[in-house]
């Protein structure tokens, strides 16, 4: 019997040392796959805004696992034994959470082209909540409301689950949000952003749900990183024809179009190609700095984009301040009625959103009515009649 128990001891010994090692294994991996998507996170993903929060998210997100791996070295006996150290540094770490998912919520309200993230007043608010929470965590060792301490061991107090509804009003808020877009766009890259959202918040909510119910599991560093992986990944793979700033095409993607479009043109159905570049965009980016210019140039996308569709062209930036404009049509004035049409609502979106600035644009044209047309001599030409413009 003697012999029985000791094997038994030694059984529940090897399984919680398995357990320790798979745990910290997990903290191991997701920080590491952290580390590398900060490193590939680069400007050719988003508005420096964007690219920001992203990090923020990030870091905060590594510092709640590192947390966690911390606890685990204690609880494993790696680190100078004392319980009740690591157990705090785990609560520290849980804080990390709705700060991962503040920064998240300010991400994809940016990604959404929103204005709440860019006014302070707005983010106090917004930041508010997590304040409170952070206040409770650190105070709950006297309240017990979210963890109870007791002698040597730290229990999940009632208000435990209580806490994630904290994350989950972020959550909650960026879902309608996001389908209110969805609805209203018929912009299908725009679609896509939104749906990517929307997962992202599906994945985590499940990850905290099964974190939840298996107690002291790594549960939620794990799922938490699959997410960004998730969002990383579609956040890249659309930059190889789209542009991420604006959303539209990028040169790639236009180039590819025009080759193709020129295929079908003739006499009677002639394809233009219109140049646009913003009037005294430098002066905007060296008075009000490269955020506000980084907002002109998404009103300017958006405008063209819906001048477009309204022709069923097709539209993509061409680099820095420039875009294009490809579309078919048999009206003689159609040059000019697209570059009137485009200037004057630019002009009334400008004294919509206030801006400090005068926005126009200067456009140049040329036009293929032969499929022989060379691609190279098009784009010249119109670059020409752009600069003329200018």
């Amino acid at each position: 019997m003697i012999y029985d128990k000791i094997d038994i001891l030694g059984d529940k010994r090897y399984m919680m040392e398995t357990y320790l090692v798979i745990y910290g294994a997990v903290d191991l991996f997701c920080i590491l796959c952290s580390l590398i998507i900060l490193s590939k996170f680069t400007t050719n993903v988003g508005s420096d805004l964007e690219i920001r929060y992203f990090r923020k998210m990030i870091f905060s997100y590594i510092g709640f696992v590192v947390t966690e791996f911390i606890w685990v070295l204690g609880k494993s006996g790696a680190l100078p034994p004392s319980n009740t150290t690591y157990d705090l540094i785990k609560i520290l770490g849980t804080i990390c959470i709705p700060i991962t998912v503040f920064f998240w919520f300010c991400f994809a309200e940016i990604k959404f082209k929103s204005k709440f993230i860019t006014k302070p007043i707005h983010l106090i608010l917004a930041f508010l909540p997590v304040a409170l929470l952070a206040i409770v965590y650190l105070t709950s060792f006297k309240t017990g409301i979210i963890y109870k301490y007791l002698g040597d061991a730290v229990i999940r107090g009632p208000g435990f689950n209580l806490s994630g509804l904290v994350n989950n009003i972020y959550g909650i808020t960026i879902i309608i949000h996001a389908i209110i877009l969805y609805i209203k766009t018929d912009n299908k890259a725009l679609k896509e952003t939104y749906i990517i959202q929307i997962i992202f918040i599906i994945v985590c909510t499940l990850g905290g749900v099964v974190d939840g119910i298996f107690i002291e599991t790594p549960v939620m560093p794990l799922v938490m990183c699959l997410a960004f992986i998730y969002l990383f990944i579609n956040l890249q793979e659309p930059q190889i024809f789209s542009d991420a700033l604006t959303g539209l095409n990028n040169r790639r993607s236009a180039d590819a179009y025009m080759s193709k479009s020129l295929e079908m043109a003739n006499e009677d159905n002639p394809l233009y190609l219109f140049m646009l570049d913003i009037n005294g965009f430098k002066s905007i980016n060296d008075t009000y700095g490269h955020l506000e210019g980084d907002n002109a140039l998404c009103l300017v996308a958006d405008t063209i984009q819906d001048i477009s569709d309204k022709y069923r062209g097709f539209c993509a930036r061409w680099g820095g301040d420039e875009f294009v404009i490809i579309a078919s049509n048999k009206e003689d004035d159609f040059p000019s009625t697209l570059s009137n049409e485009l200037n004057n609502t630019l002009k009334e979106r400008a004294k919509e959103n206030n801006l400090a600035y005068d926005l126009s644009l200067a456009i140049g044209h040329s036009k293929a009515i032969n499929k022989e047309d060379k691609l190279l001599d098009i784009i010249n030409k119109a670059d020409i009649a752009l600069y003329e413009n200018k």
